[in-house]
């Protein structure tokens, strides 16, 4: 997660959780960039998910981008694939100072064959009449820090897909926690209250995946994108919230058609 301005810490890494199977998160993608990972979400054959501030300030460096990542050690061409070749289409009012519109689309050179791979099936976007209320568990991932406190020069980094399962916050929570850094109309938060479960630093741009209504399929309900700490008692994350800017990931969409 990102730092919401100066009297929030860097955050984004996954807390609490667990490995998650191989293949069992399908969407997943692993941002490699000098000052540690973001993740992403693979939400068609051309087009990844994930946080603008992942980007800022990257100027004409291309980081690699890993698509169906699970485990960093191994190398598998049937389950991931890797490329440079894409362009990054961020949020025209992305506001780094407060992280607002903190979302951006990856749209690559080449579509995705997603019969050649195993590990690669995206993501559902949800439609604009879905609601994930207050209370609701949803599942994070990534590949950040899994510790709250932690040696800069050698954090707790895992090699393998971390997840964990949190809910949905209610928006006046936020409101009072975050101030004049959070956005009700278009962010989202949640966490554990107790403290003990949290997205944080290298988890940033990955996606906050919940289901709706009675169904199994997961869709992409946030993105990871800032907070105040890591997994700290009352303290959730800022998510992007998905649906409000689904008429700008559309108009992303059509145009690489």
């Amino acid at each position: 997660m990102a730092d919401r301005g100066r009297e929030f810490e860097l955050n984004s890494r996954i807390i609490g959780g667990r490995e998650a199977d191989k293949c069992e998160l399908p969407w997943m993608v692993y941002i490699s960039l000098p000052n540690g990972p973001c993740g992403g979400a693979v939400i068609d054959e051309r087009h990844v998910l994930t946080a603008a501030h992942c980007f800022w300030g990257a100027g004409s460096y291309t980081p690699e981008i890993f698509i169906g990542e699970y485990n960093r050690t191994e190398t598998n061409p049937t389950e991931k694939l890797s490329t440079r070749d894409y362009k990054i289409f961020m949020h025209p009012g992305y506001i780094h100072e407060y992280y607002f519109n903190d979302i951006a689309i990856v749209q690559l050179d080449t579509p995705i064959d997603l019969n050649k791979y195993r590990c690669i099936t995206p993501l559902c976007l949800p439609s604009d009449d879905q609601t994930f209320p207050a209370g609701i568990d949803c599942v994070v991932a990534g590949w950040g820090v899994t510790e709250p406190e932690y040696d800069v020069f050698s954090p707790p980094i895992p090699q393998v897909l971390m997840k964990v399962t949190i809910s949905v916050v209610q928006e006046s929570l936020c409101k009072r926690k975050f101030g004049k850094y959070y956005n009700i109309t278009t962010e989202t938060c949640a966490g554990q209250m107790a403290g003990d479960k949290d997205s944080c630093d290298g988890d940033s741009g990955g996606p906050l995946m919940c289901r709706s209504g009675t169904g199994n399929e997961f869709y992409a309900a946030g993105i990871v994108s800032s907070g105040a700490g890591c997994a700290k008692p009352q303290t959730p994350a800022i998510y992007t919230d998905v649906i409000s800017f689904l008429p700008w990931i559309n108009s992303v969409i059509r145009s690489g058609v």
